[in-house]
């Protein structure tokens, strides 16, 4: 995960005071929310072996925290066709998994054309949710965080459902993790 500043698109660690420092110096901050844990989720499946997009999402309550602490609202945002832009290979142990979870980046095989990095000819189409207001609080309670969550994951499904047909995903379906 990664929070980009509104000049110059340059990144600065996830850290939650310092997303805070940002917003409150009138930045806009953009979060991946799935991070490294996302990356390993790209060939995922349901229980029967079909295709489907996850978001590991559900166990990542600091950007709420951050949101209600700053009185920011979210917005979320999904990307179709990044998880068809490079083939990616896992060892079977788990073990590139434990080593980016470790070095906090991630460590994977992935190739695209011609077995280089370069990524397949996929359309890439993002697509952007109703913004979530949030009221400033420096204490919200757990309830309200998970509120806010339940609203988040709720506009991500309202919005993968929206367009996937368009996209051609129409088979697919979103999971959160």
């Amino acid at each position: 995960s990664f929070f980009l500043k509104k000049t110059g698109m340059g990144a600065v660690s996830a850290n939650k005071e310092l997303a805070l420092q940002y917003l409150d110096e009138g930045f806009i901050c953009g979060v991946s929310p799935d991070g490294i844990a996302g990356i390993f989720e790209v060939n995922a499946k349901d229980e029967v072996g079909n295709p489907v997009e996850s978001l590991v999402i559900l166990n990542r309550k600091g950007i709420y925290e951050i949101a209600y602490r700053a009185g920011v609202p979210i917005i979320c945002t999904y990307t179709f066709g990044t998880t068809e832009a490079f083939s990616v290979w896992f060892d079977p142990r788990g073990y590139l998994k434990k080593f980016s979870r470790l070095f906090r980046a991630s460590v994977v095989l992935f190739w695209g054309r011609f077995f280089l990095p370069l990524p397949y000819r996929t359309p890439i189409t993002t697509v952007v949710g109703k913004p979530l207001h949030v009221d400033k609080k420096d204490n919200p309670t757990k309830e309200e965080l998970n509120h806010l969550r339940d609203r988040v994951l709720e506009e991500y499904q309202r919005i993968f459902e929206l367009h996937k047909h368009a996209y051609g995903w129409g088979h697919k379906k979103l999971v959160f993790k």
